[in-house]
Protein backbone atom coordinates (compact mmCIF):
# COMPACT_ATOMS: atom_id res chain seq x y z
CA UNK A 1 0.00 0.00 0.00
CA UNK A 2 1.40 3.86 -1.06
CA UNK A 3 0.43 6.34 1.50
CA UNK A 4 0.33 9.41 -0.87
CA UNK A 5 -0.19 12.47 0.43
CA UNK A 6 -2.14 15.73 -0.37
CA UNK A 7 0.22 18.34 -1.54
CA UNK A 8 -0.65 22.10 -1.10
CA UNK A 9 -0.86 23.34 -4.88
CA UNK A 10 0.42 27.12 -3.84
CA UNK A 11 3.85 25.73 -3.34
CA UNK A 12 5.90 24.14 -6.17
CA UNK A 13 6.16 20.32 -5.87
CA UNK A 14 8.15 17.58 -8.19
CA UNK A 15 6.53 13.87 -8.53
CA UNK A 16 9.09 11.45 -9.65
CA UNK A 17 6.81 8.95 -11.63
CA UNK A 18 8.46 5.48 -12.74
CA UNK A 19 11.05 6.04 -15.22
CA UNK A 20 12.44 9.71 -14.33
CA UNK A 21 9.02 11.88 -15.74
CA UNK A 22 9.22 15.08 -13.62
CA UNK A 23 6.73 17.46 -12.96
CA UNK A 24 6.27 20.92 -10.81
CA UNK A 25 2.73 21.54 -10.16
CA UNK A 26 2.77 25.37 -9.89
CA UNK A 27 0.20 28.08 -9.10
CA UNK A 28 -0.04 29.74 -12.63
CA UNK A 29 -3.03 31.24 -14.15
CA UNK A 30 -1.31 29.32 -17.62
CA UNK A 31 -1.71 26.04 -15.10
CA UNK A 32 2.20 25.39 -16.77
CA UNK A 33 3.76 22.60 -15.21
CA UNK A 34 7.52 22.77 -15.07
CA UNK A 35 10.41 21.67 -13.48
CA UNK A 36 12.96 22.54 -11.25
CA UNK A 37 14.42 19.52 -9.39
CA UNK A 38 17.53 20.92 -8.02
CA UNK A 39 15.60 24.14 -6.22
CA UNK A 40 13.31 22.14 -4.72
CA UNK A 41 15.56 19.41 -3.54
CA UNK A 42 17.11 21.87 -1.33
CA UNK A 43 14.81 23.46 -0.44
CA UNK A 44 11.88 21.27 0.13
CA UNK A 45 13.36 17.65 0.05
CA UNK A 46 9.78 16.65 1.96
CA UNK A 47 8.01 17.18 -0.67
CA UNK A 48 10.10 15.07 -3.11
CA UNK A 49 8.22 11.47 -3.46
CA UNK A 50 9.11 8.28 -5.81
CA UNK A 51 5.93 6.16 -6.71
CA UNK A 52 6.25 3.10 -8.04
CA UNK A 53 4.35 3.02 -11.33
CA UNK A 54 2.97 -0.54 -12.28
CA UNK A 55 0.17 -2.39 -14.45
CA UNK A 56 -2.28 -2.02 -11.53
CA UNK A 57 -5.05 0.93 -11.79
CA UNK A 58 -4.77 1.82 -8.20
CA UNK A 59 -1.47 3.27 -8.65
CA UNK A 60 -2.61 5.14 -11.79
CA UNK A 61 -5.62 6.42 -10.18
CA UNK A 62 -3.89 7.68 -6.91
CA UNK A 63 -0.47 9.15 -8.97
CA UNK A 64 -3.12 10.92 -10.87
CA UNK A 65 -5.26 11.98 -7.90
CA UNK A 66 -1.75 13.26 -6.96
CA UNK A 67 -2.10 16.02 -9.72
CA UNK A 68 -5.51 16.92 -8.02
CA UNK A 69 -7.19 16.04 -11.15
CA UNK A 70 -8.23 12.21 -11.07
CA UNK A 71 -10.33 12.18 -14.49
CA UNK A 72 -10.78 9.39 -16.50
CA UNK A 73 -8.45 10.89 -19.44
CA UNK A 74 -5.77 12.25 -16.75
CA UNK A 75 -5.73 8.22 -15.37
CA UNK A 76 -5.42 6.64 -19.11
CA UNK A 77 -2.68 9.18 -19.90
CA UNK A 78 -0.90 8.36 -16.71
CA UNK A 79 -0.87 4.43 -17.88
CA UNK A 80 -0.01 5.29 -21.55
CA UNK A 81 3.46 7.01 -20.55
CA UNK A 82 4.23 4.19 -18.48
CA UNK A 83 3.66 1.64 -22.21
CA UNK A 84 5.32 3.92 -23.79
CA UNK A 85 8.45 3.43 -22.28
CA UNK A 86 7.98 -0.19 -22.42
CA UNK A 87 6.87 -0.54 -26.10
CA UNK A 88 10.50 1.67 -27.11
CA UNK A 89 12.75 1.40 -25.11
CA UNK A 90 13.87 3.86 -23.62
CA UNK A 91 16.13 4.68 -20.74
CA UNK A 92 14.78 8.47 -19.56
CA UNK A 93 11.65 10.12 -20.36
CA UNK A 94 11.42 14.14 -19.37
CA UNK A 95 8.39 15.94 -20.10
CA UNK A 96 10.17 19.57 -19.79
CA UNK A 97 6.46 21.77 -20.91
CA UNK A 98 3.14 20.17 -20.21
CA UNK A 99 -0.02 21.66 -20.42
CA UNK A 100 -3.42 21.17 -18.46
CA UNK A 101 -6.75 22.08 -20.70
CA UNK A 102 -9.78 22.95 -19.65
CA UNK A 103 -11.03 19.14 -20.43
CA UNK A 104 -8.67 17.89 -17.56
CA UNK A 105 -6.50 16.43 -20.54
CA UNK A 106 -2.59 16.95 -20.25
CA UNK A 107 -0.64 18.17 -23.37
CA UNK A 108 3.15 17.61 -24.08
CA UNK A 109 4.65 20.74 -25.49
CA UNK A 110 8.40 19.20 -25.06
CA UNK A 111 9.94 16.39 -23.81
CA UNK A 112 13.39 14.86 -24.52
CA UNK A 113 13.37 10.69 -25.12
CA UNK A 114 16.39 8.78 -24.78
CA UNK A 115 16.51 5.38 -25.72
CA UNK A 116 18.56 2.19 -25.21
CA UNK A 117 21.08 1.59 -27.89
CA UNK A 118 21.20 -1.95 -27.81
CA UNK A 119 17.38 -2.38 -28.15
CA UNK A 120 18.07 -0.34 -32.28
CA UNK A 121 17.02 -3.55 -33.72
CA UNK A 122 13.74 -3.80 -31.96
CA UNK A 123 13.36 -0.05 -32.69
CA UNK A 124 14.53 0.72 -36.44
CA UNK A 125 12.21 3.04 -37.18
CA UNK A 126 12.58 5.10 -34.34
CA UNK A 127 16.83 5.08 -34.85
CA UNK A 128 16.54 6.02 -38.79
CA UNK A 129 15.36 9.23 -37.64
CA UNK A 130 18.11 10.39 -35.54
CA UNK A 131 19.85 13.52 -37.27
CA UNK A 132 23.75 13.45 -36.47
CA UNK A 133 24.21 16.38 -37.98
CA UNK A 134 22.76 17.88 -35.06
CA UNK A 135 25.31 16.40 -32.93
CA UNK A 136 28.93 16.93 -32.15
CA UNK A 137 31.08 15.54 -34.22
CA UNK A 138 33.55 13.97 -32.05
CA UNK A 139 30.52 12.05 -30.34
CA UNK A 140 29.09 10.84 -33.61
CA UNK A 141 33.15 9.50 -34.12
CA UNK A 142 33.28 8.31 -30.94
CA UNK A 143 29.84 6.94 -31.54
CA UNK A 144 31.25 4.81 -34.54
CA UNK A 145 33.34 2.67 -32.42
CA UNK A 146 31.58 2.23 -29.59
CA UNK A 147 33.01 5.36 -27.26
CA UNK A 148 30.60 6.95 -24.91
CA UNK A 149 32.57 10.49 -24.83
CA UNK A 150 31.49 14.30 -23.97
CA UNK A 151 33.42 17.18 -25.34
CA UNK A 152 34.10 19.76 -21.76
CA UNK A 153 36.29 22.87 -22.05
CA UNK A 154 39.27 21.83 -19.66
CA UNK A 155 42.42 20.86 -20.33
CA UNK A 156 42.83 17.19 -19.19
CA UNK A 157 41.60 14.96 -21.36
CA UNK A 158 40.58 11.72 -19.57
CA UNK A 159 40.22 8.06 -20.92
CA UNK A 160 38.57 6.08 -18.50
CA UNK A 161 36.95 2.76 -18.24
CA UNK A 162 32.91 2.67 -16.74
CA UNK A 163 31.41 5.75 -16.57
CA UNK A 164 31.14 6.04 -12.42
CA UNK A 165 35.00 6.13 -12.28
CA UNK A 166 34.92 8.86 -15.29
CA UNK A 167 33.10 11.21 -13.19
CA UNK A 168 34.88 10.34 -10.26
CA UNK A 169 38.32 11.06 -12.46
CA UNK A 170 36.71 13.94 -13.60
CA UNK A 171 35.94 15.11 -9.81
CA UNK A 172 39.34 14.20 -8.57
CA UNK A 173 41.24 16.65 -11.46
CA UNK A 174 39.03 19.38 -10.49
CA UNK A 175 39.73 19.12 -7.16
CA UNK A 176 43.08 19.63 -7.67
CA UNK A 177 42.85 22.76 -9.71
CA UNK A 178 42.74 21.38 -12.95
CA UNK A 179 39.51 20.63 -15.73
CA UNK A 180 38.72 17.65 -17.43
CA UNK A 181 38.52 18.10 -21.34
CA UNK A 182 36.55 15.57 -22.12
CA UNK A 183 33.89 12.75 -20.32
CA UNK A 184 35.43 9.41 -22.52
CA UNK A 185 34.38 6.42 -21.54
CA UNK A 186 35.96 3.44 -23.49
CA UNK A 187 33.89 0.27 -21.60
CA UNK A 188 34.42 -3.08 -19.89
CA UNK A 189 35.61 -4.75 -23.03
CA UNK A 190 37.16 -2.56 -25.44
CA UNK A 191 40.05 -3.20 -27.52
CA UNK A 192 43.07 -2.38 -28.08
CA UNK A 193 42.12 -0.61 -31.08
CA UNK A 194 39.38 1.16 -29.76
CA UNK A 195 41.78 2.65 -26.84
CA UNK A 196 43.80 3.92 -30.24
CA UNK A 197 40.78 5.69 -31.46
CA UNK A 198 39.80 7.48 -28.07
CA UNK A 199 43.18 9.10 -28.29
CA UNK A 200 42.87 9.94 -31.29
CA UNK A 201 39.65 11.89 -30.33
CA UNK A 202 41.39 13.52 -27.53
CA UNK A 203 44.14 14.59 -29.03
CA UNK A 204 42.51 16.08 -31.75
CA UNK A 205 41.47 18.96 -29.26
CA UNK A 206 43.84 21.55 -29.20
CA UNK A 207 42.83 22.33 -25.83
CA UNK A 208 44.21 19.39 -24.27
CA UNK A 209 47.30 20.11 -22.50
CA UNK A 210 47.73 16.35 -20.81
CA UNK A 211 46.17 13.08 -20.80
CA UNK A 212 45.19 11.22 -17.86
CA UNK A 213 44.20 7.44 -18.11
CA UNK A 214 42.92 5.63 -15.13
CA UNK A 215 41.43 2.23 -15.73
CA UNK A 216 40.60 -0.53 -13.16
CA UNK A 217 41.09 -3.60 -14.77
CA UNK A 218 38.26 -5.93 -13.63
CA UNK A 219 37.13 -7.33 -16.93
CA UNK A 220 39.17 -5.29 -18.80
CA UNK A 221 42.23 -5.95 -19.16
CA UNK A 222 44.99 -3.69 -18.42
CA UNK A 223 47.36 -5.05 -20.65
CA UNK A 224 45.19 -4.48 -23.84
CA UNK A 225 44.52 -0.82 -22.82
CA UNK A 226 48.08 -0.44 -22.72
CA UNK A 227 49.01 -1.60 -26.35
CA UNK A 228 46.09 0.84 -27.39
CA UNK A 229 48.17 3.26 -25.55
CA UNK A 230 51.18 3.01 -26.75
CA UNK A 231 49.94 2.22 -30.34
CA UNK A 232 48.23 5.65 -30.41
CA UNK A 233 51.05 7.84 -29.11
CA UNK A 234 53.64 6.23 -31.77
CA UNK A 235 51.26 6.78 -34.63
CA UNK A 236 49.69 10.12 -33.45
CA UNK A 237 53.09 11.13 -32.26
CA UNK A 238 52.37 13.22 -29.54
CA UNK A 239 54.22 15.24 -27.67
CA UNK A 240 51.79 16.01 -24.25
CA UNK A 241 52.49 14.35 -21.19
CA UNK A 242 50.51 11.11 -20.67
CA UNK A 243 49.63 10.34 -17.22
CA UNK A 244 48.57 6.27 -16.59
CA UNK A 245 47.02 4.89 -13.51
CA UNK A 246 46.14 1.17 -13.96
CA UNK A 247 44.78 -0.83 -11.35
CA UNK A 248 43.52 -4.66 -11.55
CA UNK A 249 43.85 -7.21 -14.09
CA UNK A 250 47.36 -7.78 -15.82
CA UNK A 251 48.63 -4.65 -14.67
CA UNK A 252 52.42 -6.12 -14.59
CA UNK A 253 51.87 -6.99 -18.29
CA UNK A 254 50.61 -3.50 -18.96
CA UNK A 255 53.94 -1.74 -17.12
CA UNK A 256 56.26 -4.46 -18.86
CA UNK A 257 54.80 -2.58 -22.34
CA UNK A 258 55.09 0.79 -20.87
CA UNK A 259 58.66 0.37 -19.82
CA UNK A 260 60.22 -1.00 -22.73
CA UNK A 261 58.62 1.10 -25.13
CA UNK A 262 60.18 4.96 -26.41
CA UNK A 263 56.97 6.89 -24.89
CA UNK A 264 57.32 9.25 -22.64
CA UNK A 265 54.55 7.63 -20.43
CA UNK A 266 54.29 8.66 -16.45
CA UNK A 267 52.77 5.38 -14.81
CA UNK A 268 51.56 6.06 -11.35
CA UNK A 269 49.95 3.91 -8.82
CA UNK A 270 47.65 6.25 -6.76
CA UNK A 271 44.92 8.01 -8.72
CA UNK A 272 44.76 10.98 -6.48
CA UNK A 273 48.85 11.27 -7.19
CA UNK A 274 48.03 10.58 -10.68
CA UNK A 275 45.79 13.60 -10.91
CA UNK A 276 48.26 15.80 -9.31
CA UNK A 277 50.79 15.32 -11.71
CA UNK A 278 48.25 15.16 -14.56
CA UNK A 279 47.14 19.29 -13.77
CA UNK A 280 50.67 20.17 -12.91
CA UNK A 281 51.90 18.75 -15.97
CA UNK A 282 49.23 20.54 -18.22
CA UNK A 283 49.73 23.95 -16.43
CA UNK A 284 53.24 24.24 -17.59
CA UNK A 285 52.25 23.20 -20.82
CA UNK A 286 49.95 25.93 -20.94
CA UNK A 287 52.20 28.27 -19.69
CA UNK A 288 54.49 27.51 -22.18
CA UNK A 289 52.12 27.97 -25.00
CA UNK A 290 51.33 31.66 -23.74
CA UNK A 291 54.81 32.11 -23.95
CA UNK A 292 55.43 30.61 -27.36
CA UNK A 293 57.68 27.96 -25.77
CA UNK A 294 58.45 24.65 -26.48
CA UNK A 295 58.31 22.16 -23.50
CA UNK A 296 59.74 18.70 -24.08
CA UNK A 297 59.25 15.65 -21.03
CA UNK A 298 61.85 13.33 -20.13
CA UNK A 299 61.46 10.36 -17.92
CA UNK A 300 63.96 10.30 -15.34
CA UNK A 301 66.60 7.58 -15.73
Amino acid sequence: EIDLPRFNLNTPNIIYIGVHLTLTLSNSPSHLLTAHPPKISGTTPVKIMKIRLCIPSIIEHEVAGLLRYPSVATVSETKNIYHLREISNRHMTNFTDIYLFSCHRFVCMDAKLNFDDNAAFRQDDLFQQRDWTQEDEREVEAAAYNLNYIGLDGSIGCLVNGAGLAMATMDIIKLHGAEPANFLDVGGGATAKQVAEAFKLISADSNVHAILVNIFGGIMRCDVIAEGIVAAASQLDLDIPIVVRLQGTRVEDAKAIFTTSDLRILAVDNLEEAAKMAARLSNIVELAKQVSVDVKFELPI
